[in-house]
């Protein structure tokens, strides 16, 4: 009987809740019941007006097309020159396109500042982190559009330069940069 009168204090006190000013809402028993707070870590969760999430979620997107880029960039999957440019280049500037606004972003969060050029109040390692990968997003970038300095529009020695410069170098220094932030994320576990 304590247990009943226990529910009912508590069913009560949901309802009470739940009131509007025509009367109360038509709810079943089993939506009124008190749950407790949630505890520890959320993994996934929905939340489109964050502008961390939306940059995280654009990462994932644009990580998700340089994994297309790749795949179809294995040899004989692209069979022509068009194919080539849409299954490859194309994915390749929208992901890296998605890399800089998230890491722009990243960087906004870490400055607590839209004007990406001001230098934080205090320097940090998430900081140097932000700005390696802004550097590495916009290596990815230039690489991506370099891409497209192609034979039929440029001369020889133009589309050689951009391979050498533009592509490789590109990716290559990209890389690095994003591969320092990484050892500077691993360092930032643990600091305060």
């Amino acid at each position: 009987a304590l247990a009943s009168v226990d529910e009912e204090q508590q069913l009560k006190k949901a309802t009470a809740k739940h009131m509007t000013a025509s009367g109360f809402v038509n709810q079943s028993r089993a939506d009124l019941e008190m749950k407790p707070a949630p505890t520890g870590l959320k993994w996934w969760g929905w939340q489109p007006h964050s502008l961390l999430y939306l940059s995280a979620l654009g990462q994932f997107m644009g990580a998700s097309l340089f994994m297309v880029a790749c795949v179809m960039g294995l040899p004989h999957v692209s069979q022509s020159k068009l194919q080539e440019n849409l299954l490859i280049y194309v994915p390749s500037v929208i992901g890296s396109g998605a890399f800089t606004f998230a890491s722009f972003v990243f960087l906004a969060e870490v400055t607590h500042s839209f004007n990406v050029l001001t230098l934080p109040d205090k320097f940090s390692y998430g900081y140097f982190v932000a700005l390696n990968n802004v550097f590495g997003s916009i290596l990815y970038e230039i690489a991506s559009l370099a891409y497209f300095v192609q034979e039929p529009f440029f001369s020889d020695a133009v589309v050689e330069s951009a391979s050498m410069w533009g592509v490789r170098f590109g990716y290559a220094a990209g890389s690095a940069f994003f591969v320092i932030g990484g050892i500077l994320s691993f360092c930032e576990l643990f600091t305060d």
